[in-house]
């Protein structure tokens, strides 16, 4: 179910559109497009506030119909149908400066393509970076998934300077496994986290290995 959209922005152009309902090749060429999330099917949109971020839930998530602004050069928004009960609300998550970074969206719009965010007289092109079927998956393992991309940047971005690396790749192995993560997910997150920004990433997950 699609809304038209003030070209430009991300405001329905309609009132009334919680109960409307439109065809995409019903609304004009130069209106921005929104997708209603919910509905029958339950569809939901991953919305990732940063292109850092993305990447590493990219590596978690399962692979759906994906999309985002142009110049972030990465999809911000997954797209999924899952079995959204009535008592879940949004879920936001927060790094440490309390700055949003994610939220799974349950309810409300998205703006989708082909539409053009116009900000500071500078145009921005919502593009499709993955045409893939929209997905199918149960909210709690989805859930699951994205804690596991959201651990992995949050470990990327405190990643301790040399001489502290091997005790923090412990310390994180062992508070994860504590907190009722499988092991083979503990390794993938650490995996992704310190991969490409520690020398000797493959020597310390060998040591979790040992543990």
């Amino acid at each position: 179910e699609y809304i038209p959209c003030i070209p430009g922005t991300k405001f329905p152009s309609i009132r009334g559109w919680p109960t409307l309902a439109y065809k995409l090749e019903e609304i004009e060429a130069n209106y921005n497009v929104a997708v209603k999330l919910g509905g029958v099917k339950s569809l939901i949109d991953l919305d990732v506030e940063t292109a850092d971020i993305a990447r590493y839930l990219a590596e978690h998530i399962p692979n759906t119909f994906a999309f985002g602004r142009e110049s972030n050069h990465v999809a911000t928004h997954y797209m999924y149908y899952s079995n959204v009960r009535e008592d879940i609300k949004t879920v936001r998550l927060k790094d440490n400066n309390n700055n949003l970074l994610l939220e799974l969206r349950c309810s409300g719009l998205t703006i989708v393509p082909p539409s053009v965010y116009i900000e500071n007289n500078i145009q921005d092109r919502i593009i499709t970076y993955n045409n893939e079927t929209i997905q199918i998956i149960d909210y709690d393992t989805l859930l699951s998934k994205i804690r596991l991309g959201f651990i992995s940047y949050e470990i990327h971005t405190n990643w301790p300077n040399k001489g502290l690396r091997q005790d923090a790749v412990l310390g994180f192995s062992a508070l994860l496994l504590n907190s009722g993560m499988a092991s083979s997910d503990v390794f993938k997150v650490l995996d992704y986290a310190i991969k490409g920004i520690d020398e000797e990433y493959q020597e310390r997950l060998k040591a979790i290995k040992g543990t």
